[in-house]
C-alpha cells in the first residue's frame, strides 16, 4: 500500500503534494508540525528544534530573554 501512495503522491506536482498533505493533515485531525534549526513556536503547532524560540514580538525566549 505504502508503494502504491509512493508512486501516486511523487506523480503530483508541488502545489498538489501540499494539498494532498494539507488535506490528509485535516481529515486526521493532526496539527501541523514545525521543526528545524531555530523554530520558534506557532500557535498549536508541534515544534522541535535546536534553539527553539518565540516567534511572536510579545513573547520573550526564556533563555536569554530576548
Amino acid at each position: 500500500m505504502l508503494e502504491k501512495f509512493k508512486l501516486f503522491f511523487n506523480a503530483l506536482s508541488p502545489e498538489e503534494k501540499k494539498q494532498a498533505v494539507n488535506y490528509i493533515l485535516q481529515s486526521q485531525c493532526i496539527k501541523p508540525l514545525n521543526e528545524g534549526f531555530y523554530s520558534g513556536p506557532s500557535r498549536d503547532t508541534i515544534e522541535k528544534g535546536l534553539y527553539s524560540g518565540p516567534v511572536n514580538t510579545n513573547g520573550k525566549c526564556k533563555l536569554c530573554g530576548k
